[in-house]
């Protein structure tokens, strides 16, 4: 039997433009370095663990594409 489990790492706060890549006309605005914080938003942190008979695997997927283009 396979199981599938998500685990909710928590959250962590990021410059909005680390994952939202076009809001920012500042190339180096994804760092946060200098930026206030109305610049930053809550980020779920979100990993898979897929349990098989044979192994155990990790899966932490990042930002999909999606998430950057269309928050």
């Amino acid at each position: 039997m396979i199981r599938i489990t998500i685990l909710d790492c928590g959250s962590t706060f990021v410059d909005e433009a680390l994952p939202l890549s076009n809001r920012s006309k500042n190339p180096r605005a994804f760092t946060g370095i200098g930026r206030k914080k109305r610049h930053q938003i809550e980020m779920p942190v979100t990993a898979y663990l897929i349990e098989h008979p044979n192994a155990l695997i990790l899966v932490d997927t990042g930002w999909d594409t999606i998430v950057r283009e269309n928050a």
